[in-house]
This record gives structure tokens, C-alpha cells and sequence, in this order.
């Protein structure tokens, strides 16, 4: 009989689906060889969580070890699952391989391939669906962890982005996510440096020669005196024109040199990782606002972005959220 979640049930879930966005996030972001244990690692973590709260829910009395082996883990848990739901456990072959490469990647030091994250990737989500539906009739995708977040915009744009993920509307899913989080941003710019009205070069401008404020009265000059004067005068106004040409060139340069330590250094402010930054934006392209968080217009979008790109956003952009969150508020706070 398909149980209805509990209290405790409904707090810990959030937290395997945290943890499964995080290894989503690690195992299609920038591939190094940390990351790819890390995934690996987080993978299980996740789905042992998942076990733990699946024992706790249907039987409350029995008190797991934190250093239960894990095939006993999976067994008590297959064993529970079989009475309550008459089924046996999902994809049991699936997690013990994810926790064979789990092992091997942390205790043996050997680095998990492409194809060997793209398997563990494809057994927790498997496992953590399935186990989701058949105990507490939930869709494990749809467990938000947007209520995490403070900004109702942004949950709201999230929470479409991982709906239209959820579709295959890979599409709508990066620009719904990708909007979000570059909303928040220019929030958390605004909450952090609410004096800052203009940025830099907006105040540099070309430099405008008046000559002769005063008109003097004019000498009597000879004709040669006056074309001298006239040739000077043409040179004078030739090398101020050329001058405002090279403090032009000068605010461009200026204004190219900060864009391009503008982003970096924002990201580092915010806590954001900036290689996962420049993938989320090679896939996302940029969101020019207009008047609101749903009045934007999008430039240098990928035409059609994959699976893994898309998860990659939606994983990115809800991870990056909360961290903005959190260090806009304790950046106010200190």
C-alpha cells in the first residue's frame, strides 16, 4: 500500500533531491577529474539518503548505524519495500554499481570515465524516481527546492524551467532558468551597491575643446600676419579633433577592459563558480531586461540544447540562486 509522506518524510526528501541536483550539476559541468569523483560520490550519497529515509518511513522504530554496510542498507530497505508495497526495490543492480564506482573513485583513487558518469547519472535518477513513486506516489522531479529561495520571480520562472524540463522542452527549460538567475543577479547588484547608478565608463566621456571663451578685440594685421594665424588656427583644431579621436579609442578600450573583469569579479563576489558561468552562458546566451523579470529579450541562445546541456542550466542556475541568495544576505548582515 503506497504510503502518504510523512512530516519527516516531506523535510528529508528535499535534501536527496538537493544533493541529486548537485551531482547533476558536478557530472555536466566542466569536466576535471575532481569533479567526476565528486559527482560520482554525491550520486550515492543521494540515493543512500534515500534509503535511509525510505527505512525510517516505514519502520519507524528500527535505528539505522550511520556505518551500516551498504548492501545490508539496500537489503533492509528492499526487504520494507516488499512488505509495505508488495514490490520489490527499484533498479537494485543499478545503485550497487553506482556504489561499486563510488568506491573505487574514493578508496582506490581511480578516476570514473565519461561513460561510467553518464551510467551512475542514469542509475540514481532512475533509482530516486522510481523509489519516489511507488512508496509516497511523488514525482521526485517535482520536489521544489525553490523554497529555498526568498524571490518570488525567480522561484516562479525556476519552477517553469524544471516543468519544461520535465516535458522535454529543453528549449524553454534553459530560458526560463537562465532568466532567473540573471534576474537575480542584477537584483543582488542593485541590493549590494545601491549608490552605484551609472557604471564606470558611463562617466568618461570624450573631451569637448572650447577655444576662445572670450572674443578680444581684433589687431589690425597685415595679410600675411592673418594667413599665418588662419594656418594656426586650422592645426589647432586638426590636433583637438585627433586628441578627442584617442580619448574616444581610450574610453572604449577602458570600457572593453572592465566588461571583461566585470563578470569574474562578480561571480566571485556572489560565491558562483565561473568555468560553470561561462558554460551556463555558452548554452544560456545573455537576458537584456526590460521592464521586469518576465520582459527580457535573449541574445546568443544555442539553438537546440541537449538533454545534458539543459539539466546542466536548470541544475546551475537553482544552485547559483541559492548561493546568491545567501551571500547578498550575509553581505548585508555583516
Amino acid at each position: 500500500m503506497i504510503q502518504s509522506p510523512s512530516d519527516a518524510v516531506k523535510r528529508r526528501l528535499p535534501l536527496v533531491r538537493q544533493l541529486h541536483v548537485h551531482a547533476v550539476h558536478l557530472a555536466t559541468g566542466p569536466t576535471t577529474l575532481l569533479r567526476r569523483i565528486t559527482s560520482v560520490i554525491t550520486f550515492d550519497l543521494a540515493v543512500e539518503n534515500a534509503l535511509r529515509v525510505t527505512i525510517s518511513a516505514l519502520d519507524p522504530s528500527f535505528k539505522i548505524d550511520t556505518d551500516v554496510p551498504h548492501p545490508k542498507l539496500v537489503q533492509h530497505a528492499s526487504d520494507l519495500v516488499q512488505k509495505a508495497v508488495a514490490s520489490s526495490l527499484p533498479a537494485k543492480s543499478g545503485i550497487g554499481y553506482l556504489h561499486h564506482t563510488r568506491n573505487d573513485a574514493q578508496h582506490n583513487g581511480r578516476y570514473p570515465s565519461s561513460d561510467e558518469i553518464a551510467e551512475c547519472r542514469a542509475h540514481a535518477s532512475s533509482f530516486l524516481t522510481e523509489l519516489c513513486t511507488l512508496v509516497w506516489d511523488l514525482d521526485f522531479n517535482a520536489i521544489s527546492l525553490t523554497a529555498l529561495l526568498n524571490d518570488v520571480d525567480v522561484k516562479a520562472l525556476l519552477d517553469e524551467a524544471e516543468s519544461a524540463l520535465r516535458t522535454d522542452d529543453f528549449a524553454q527549460a534553459v530560458t526560463k532558468a537562465a532568466a532567473a538567475l540573471s534576474w537575480l543577479v542584477s537584483q543582488a547588484i542593485q541590493a549590494l551597491f545601491p549608490r552605484s547608478k551609472t557604471r564606470l565608463w558611463k562617466g568618461i566621456g570624450p573631451v569637448h575643446w572650447n577655444i576662445g571663451l572670450a572674443t578680444p578685440p581684433k589687431p589690425r594685421i597685415d595679410q600675411e600676419t592673418a594667413k599665418e594665424l588662419a594656418r594656426i588656427d586650422k592645426d589647432i583644431v586638426d590636433k583637438t579633433r585627433a586628441l578627442e579621436n584617442e580619448v574616444k579609442g581610450l574610453r572604449e578600450q577602458v570600457k572593453d577592459e572592465f566588461d571583461a573583469f566585470e563578470e569574474p569579479l562578480l561571480c566571485s563576489l556572489l560565491g558562483i563558480n565561473y568555468s560553470d558561468y561561462v558554460r551556463f552562458r555558452q548554452i544560456a546566451g545573455t537576458q537584456h531586461f526590460n521592464a521586469g523579470p518576465r520582459d527580457f529579450v535573449v541574445r546568443g541562445m544555442k539553438e537546440a540544447p541537449s538533454h545534458d546541456e539543459a539539466d546542466f542550466v536548470c541544475a546551475f542556475c537553482l544552485e547559483a540562486a541559492i548561493q546568491v541568495e545567501a551571500s547578498v544576505a550575509l553581505r548585508q548582515d555583516s
